[in-house]
Order: structure tokens, then C-alpha cells, then sequence
């Protein structure tokens, strides 16, 4: 990948959540607490897992994975409500882990271990539990499960629901993603998933209309009724629009909020 590709890659990432984090703001003390608490963000360089404020002061490394392979790397990551942070991690000798650690890196364990055929789709908090996706490619058809699991990885569940791209850790809404970049005019869509005591609620969940254009990067707010998206009109446009779309409900219509070139 070209510098300035990376650098346009991290761009849109750091717009699309810093958006959503500024937007979901509250005045009241109790919201002011837990906003200082978000502060911290969490971020992956191949096999190291770093924490830093928002401004990028604090840097500091929190877990390191090097075995010195060159084929080791961790693949995803979340924050679970537990102040844990969680992560994928492909091991040198080739099968797939989600771990756990403290929000300081310390006890670090697995959670899970897959087998050498298999790779983490998704991962994500939700609630008080991890949901997660894997894709099986042992079989002449890949095979795709998607499960939910407590965060000390007890109670380790596959579960019936469309394939998850973003979850609100509040555990109200995830939501699946479904694109076509097949043809000269790339478009994309999602299903909104809403649950209710715990449960899908099917009659709430909903479409949301196709959207003409690359998906560059997204992210959900905690209480699951705001979404962020930013996109481009196609694989080879500089130009990012950054769109806010009220999720709480159906048929809301996304407003755009920034352009950046």
C-alpha cells in the first residue's frame, strides 16, 4: 500500500470516530464522567496493542505479541463495557485467538482458540457479552458462524442472525453491512438489527436504503441510534463526505456533515 493510501485510510478512521465521539456529547455530571473515561483510545500496530488520549498523548504500548515470525498479527479489536479490551489475534504457527486484557494490558489470557482453517470476520462488544463471526475455510464452501460469549469467554453461544459489521456496546443494535463493488458504480446498504430485552427484535430491526458509492469507514454510537459513515463516490476519488444518520427509528434520512479532500 502507497503512503499517502495509508494515510487516507487512518484519515477517514480518525473522521468518522471522532465525529461520532463529539456528536454523542452530554452536559450532565454523570455523562461527564463516562465521556472522561472514553477518552482513552485503543489502537493496533501489527502485533502491539498502544492506548493514548485523543490527542495522542499518553502513548503507551499495552500488549506485545512479537514472536518474531513475520507472520503473526492481531486482526480486530474492542473495548468491552469492563474497562477489558479484546482482541483477535492470528499466532505464528497459524490458528486464530480472541483474547483479553485489562485496560492497562495486564492478565492477559485467551478466550478462545480456533482452528488453523479459520479467521475472525467480526468482533465486537455488545452488551455484557463479546459477539464475534468466524469464517471456516476447511470445506470446499467457506462456512460462516456468528456467536456471542461472556467476556471471561464462558457461556460460548452460536447464535441466528444477519452477519454483524458494527455493534453498540450498549447492546441495544448491531448493524450488517452489504455492499456491491462488483460493477463501475459501487453502492452500499445495511440492516439495522434492534434487540429488545435481550432478544432480536424483529418488527423494529429495518433496511437502510442503498447508498450510491464507496464505504470508506463507519462507526456506531454505545446507545446504538447513531451511525456515521464516511464515502466516496468511487475507489479512486479523494474526496471523503462524512454522513450522520439517526438510526433510533426507520426511515430517518442521513445528513451529510463534512466534506474532506
Amino acid at each position: 500500500m502507497k503512503t499517502s493510501n495509508l494515510y487516507q485510510t487512518v484519515l477517514v478512521l480518525v473522521i468518522a470516530n471522532a465525529f461520532l465521539f463529539t456528536s454523542c456529547k452530554k452536559d450532565n455530571s454523570t455523562e461527564t464522567e463516562k465521556t472522561l473515561e472514553s477518552n482513552l483510545v485503543f489502537f493496533v500496530d501489527t502485533f502491539r496493542v498502544y492506548s493514548s488520549d485523543l490527542e495522542g498523548n499518553g502513548l503507551k504500548a499495552l500488549v506485545d505479541e512479537d514472536e518474531k515470525s513475520g507472520n503473526n498479527y492481531i486482526n480486530a479489536i474492542t473495548f468491552s463495557n469492563n474497562n477489558k479490551f479484546v482482541y483477535g489475534y492470528k499466532t505464528a504457527s497459524g490458528n486464530m485467538q480472541i483474547k483479553v486484557a485489562n485496560a492497562d494490558g495486564s492478565n492477559k489470557k485467551v478466550l478462545k482458540s480456533l482452528t488453523s482453517t479459520a479467521s475472525i470476520g467480526f468482533l465486537g462488544s455488545f452488551g455484557d457479552k463479546i459477539m464475534y463471526s468466524t469464517i471456516d475455510y476447511g470445506s470446499s464452501k467457506p462456512v460462516t458462524e456468528i456467536r456471542t460469549m461472556a467476556e471471561d469467554g464462558s457461556s460460548d453461544t452460536p447464535i441466528s442472525l444477519p452477519r454483524p459489521s458494527l455493534a453498540a456496546r450498549g447492546g441495544s443494535t448491531f448493524v450488517s453491512m452489504n455492499e456491491d463493488y462488483s460493477g463501475t458504480n459501487p453502492s452500499f446498504g445495511a440492516y439495522v438489527v434492534k434487540f429488545k430485552n435481550g432478544t432480536w427484535d424483529e418488527a423494529s430491526s429495518f433496511n437502510i436504503p442503498k447508498v450510491n458509492g464507496v464505504r470508506r469507514a463507519s462507526a456506531i454510537s454505545t446507545d446504538g441510534n447513531t451511525l456515521v459513515y464516511v464515502s466516496s463516490a468511487n475507489y479512486t476519488t479523494l474526496t471523503y463526505d462524512v454522513f450522520v444518520l439517526d438510526i433510533s427509528k426507520r426511515d430517518n434520512i442521513a445528513k451529510k456533515v463534512l466534506s474532506h479532500t
